[in-house]
């Protein structure tokens, strides 16, 4: 019955599963902390499921191109204590794009963590903005603008403005999020943003795709590569080097 769906290879009740898709599908979702204490399972279980369904969210959310007049727009995560010329271990750069509506703003959104190959200090390299729209844009049926230096007055001002609300919803949400599983979180946003523009039911549209999309396993989940300790060696290096 549950083969070949996010749910698995778990022993985790289905009710309990359909609570928690529940709690994910609204406008706010649900910490792993707070899951457990609702569903009355151990941490570990909560945060494992919570992923689950956000893989979920995130293979969605793939199946579909920005199209239409769209904006691409460079962004942050989190902000340097001691700002300086270099990129601060904390500091996340992003890619923002949006479907753009005359009426409605932003309409069809994403939003992408930068590899560190598109990276230069903290600036995104042309090479990481042709890659966000080779992946995440339909570049025939849409009409693209990009601005990705990072000071530039003619970003969208909409796109910044999503890029701040996400950043304090994961703050207040999750009390912060490190560089290994950023993304997860960025695509919850995303997915939440995008259905709430859409006049859909979010439960109905997650619990289906919950349906089709294979498990995501821990051993998976906890091998995604992290860059956090390379960024702080080298930020530190960079400092000494400026010297």
């Amino acid at each position: 019955m549950i083969v070949g769906t996010i749910m698995e290879g778990s022993r985790t009740p289905l009710t309990l599963w359909f609570q928690a898709l529940f709690l994910h599908a609204r406008p706010q979702g649900v910490s792993a902390s707070r899951l457990a204490s609702v569903i009355g399972t151990t941490y570990k279980t909560a945060w494992l499921i919570c992923h689950k369904i956000r893989h979920a969210m995130m293979s969605f959310d793939s199946q579909e191109l920005l199209s239409g007049i769209v904006r691409v727009n460079c962004g942050g995560y989190g902000r340097p204590h001691n700002p300086t010329v270099f990129r601060h271990p904390q500091e996340q750069p992003l890619i923002l794009g949006g479907t753009i509506s005359a009426e409605a703003g932003v309409v069809h959104l994403k939003i992408k963590q930068v590899p560190e190959r598109h990276l230069i200090n903290d600036r995104i390299t042309s090479l990481g903005s042709h890659d966000f729209i080779q992946k995440h844009v339909d570049s025939a049926k849409a009409e693209v603008t990009t601005v990705i230096q990072k000071f530039s007055g003619q970003r969208y001002r909409p796109l910044l403005q999503i890029a701040l609300d996400a950043s304090n919803w994961i703050n207040w949400k999750f009390c912060g999020i490190g560089p290994k599983h950023l993304q997860a979180y960025l695509d919850q946003y995303s997915f939440g943003y995008n259905q709430q523009r859409r006049n859909t039911d979010p439960f109905q549209v997650l619990l289906r795709h919950s349906a089709i999309t294979s498990t995501l396993t821990y051993p998976n989940l906890i091998r995604r590569e992290d860059h956090s300790d390379q960024r702080k060696i080298t930020y530190k290096r960079l400092l000494q080097e400026a010297c």
